[in-house]
């Protein structure tokens, strides 16, 4: 089974913690959230667990941001640029986890 490119789903988790810590979210919040265990939520965040698009789209929930927010994505001129549309293309052609 092929995943992400382990760069881009460390820099996914990196901008996840990111959004928790600004938010002021703790790791049992989130685990609360999504009705996990806070270690099991722990082992999302330290890469010992693959996250799956499902669980990712519910932190994207949680957290109130755009998936565009965690992968980076920039916009300009309101439409994405090409570059960044090569940082989702991998989650169409590949598995469905980081």
């Amino acid at each position: 089974m092929k995943h992400l490119p382990m760069k881009m789903a460390d820099a996914v988790v990196y901008k996840i913690i990111q959004k928790r810590t600004e938010k002021g979210y703790t790791l049992e919040i989130m685990a609360d959230e999504l009705k996990i265990s806070t270690a099991a939520y722990y082992k999302i965040e330290k890469r010992k667990t693959k996250l799956s698009l499902t669980r990712l789209f519910q932190i994207q929930q949680i957290l109130k941001v755009t998936i565009g927010d965690l992968f980076e994505i920039s916009k300009q001129g309101g439409q994405n640029t090409r570059a960044n549309a090569f940082k989702i293309v991998p989650l169409y052609q590949q598995s469905n986890s980081l």
